[in-house]
C-alpha cells in the first residue's frame, strides 16, 4: 500500500507540469472576465514614477508573505511525522495535495484583479473599486463552491474510488476539514488584491503569518492527541480566525457593510449551494462507483448552474452570454 501511494504522490506531482502550463491560460481567461466586472473605464496617465524606498515597501510586504507560505504549507508534515507513522503522512498528504491544485483558479483571478484595482481612479473611484471587489468574489463563490460542497459531501466515495484502502475511512474527516478552510480561505483572494492595488501590501503579509504563527502554535497540540485530524483542525482554526479580521480591516478600508456583501458577494453561491446540498446529500450514499459517482455530481452541479443563473444580477447574466458569443 506504501508503494502504491507512493507512486500516486508522484502522479499527482507530475499534474503539476500540466496546472502550469495551464495556468497562463487560466489568467488570460480571469484578466478577460474582469474587464467586465470592472463597471468603467478609467483614463491612464503617466506619472513620475516609483521611488526606491515605495518600491521596497510594497515588494517586502509581499515576498515576506510568499516565506510563511513555507510555514503553513510544509512543516505540517514535519510534526506529522514526528508524532505518527509514515502511513499517517501518506494518508494526510494525498488528500491535501488535491485541494492544494484548487488554488490555481482564485490565485490567477487575484493575481490578474491587483493592477486593475490600483489603476482605479476618478470621481466614482470607490464606489467603482466597491463593485469590481463584490463582482470578483461572486465570480470565484459562484465557480469553485460547488466543487467544494461535492468533495465534502462526496468525500468517503470519493477517497474510496480513487484511492482505496484505509483513505475511504481514515482521511475522510481531516480531507473535510480541508475542504472547509479551502472554501473559508476562497474568501480571502480577493481581499489580498484589493490590499496589494490600494498599497496595502502588508496586510496581505501581516495575514499569512498571522495564519503560519497560529499553526505553529496548535500543530504541537493538536497533532499529537488527534493525529491527521488535529492538522487540519490546525489549518481551519489558522484560517477562520486571521480571515475575520482582515475581511474587517479590507471592508472598512472599502466603506463596504457587511450586509452589502453578504447580499451581492455570498448571496447567489449560497443559494446555489443550499439547492445542491438538498440534493446531494439524501443521495451521497448512492454513489457507489466511478458511473454513479459522476452521475450524481453531473445532476448536482446542473441543478446548481440553474439556481445560480436566478440568482445573478442582470449585468452578470448579460456577461455571461456576451462570453458565450464571443467563444
Amino acid at each position: 500500500e506504501q508503494v502504491r501511494v507512493l507512486l500516486l504522490l508522484q502522479l499527482v506531482d507530475a499534474g503539476d507540469v500540466l496546472v502550469g502550463d495551464l495556468l497562463d491560460l487560466v489568467e488570460r481567461a480571469a484578466l478577460l472576465v474582469l474587464r467586465h466586472i470592472r463597471p468603467v473605464e478609467t483614463t491612464h496617465r503617466r506619472g513620475a514614477g516609483l521611488g526606491l524606498r515605495e518600491f521596497a515597501a510594497c515588494s517586502s510586504g509581499l515576498w515576506l508573505g510568499q516565506i510563511a507560505w513555507i510555514f503553513t504549507n510544509q512543516l505540517d508534515k514535519v510534526f506529522i511525522l514526528r508524532s505518527m507513522e509514515l502511513s499517517a503522512l501518506t494518508l494526510y498528504t494525498v488528500p491535501v495535495g488535491l485541494l492544494q491544485r484548487l488554488q490555481v483558479l482564485p490565485a490567477s483571478v487575484s493575481t490578474v484583479l491587483v493592477p486593475v484595482i490600483s489603476g482605479v481612479s476618478g470621481e466614482n473611484a470607490a464606489e467603482d473599486l466597491r463593485c469590481m471587489y463584490l463582482r470578483a468574489t461572486r465570480l470565484l463563490i459562484g465557480t469553485l463552491a460547488p466543487v467544494y460542497l461535492l468533495l465534502f459531501g462526496l468525500m468517503p466515495q470519493f477517497l474510496s474510488v480513487w484511492l482505496g484502502g484505509r483513505f475511504g475511512d481514515d482521511s475522510v474527516w481531516p480531507a473535510r476539514l480541508f475542504v472547509t478552510a479551502n472554501a473559508v480561505g476562497l474568501l480571502l483572494y480577493t481581499p489580498h488584491a484589493v490590499a496589494v492595488g490600494r498599497n496595502r501590501s502588508w496586510w496581505q503579509s501581516a495575514i499569512v503569518w498571522g495564519q503560519a504563527a497560529a499553526s505553529l502554535v496548535l500543530w504541537p497540540i493538536l497533532i499529537p492527541r488527534l493525529g491527521i485530524l488535529g492538522a487540519a483542525l490546525t489549518t481551519l482554526v489558522a484560517q477562520i480566525v486571521p480571515a475575520a479580521f482582515y475581511l474587517r480591516a479590507i471592508h472598512g478600508l472599502l466603506d463596504l457593510p457587511w450586509r452589502r456583501y453578504a447580499r451581492e458577494s455570498l448571496g447567489p453561491g449560497i443559494l446555489a449551494s443550499a439547492a445542491l446540498a438538498a440534493l446531494l446529500y439524501p443521495l451521497h450514499h448512492l454513489a457507489a462507483g466511478w458511473i454513479r459517482l459522476i452521475g450524481l455530481s453531473a445532476a448536482g452541479l446542473a441543478l446548481y448552474a440553474a439556481v445560480i443563473w436566478a440568482c445573478l444580477p442582470v449585468l452578470d447574466r448579460d456577461f455571461i452570454r456576451a462570453w458565450r458569443q464571443l467563444r
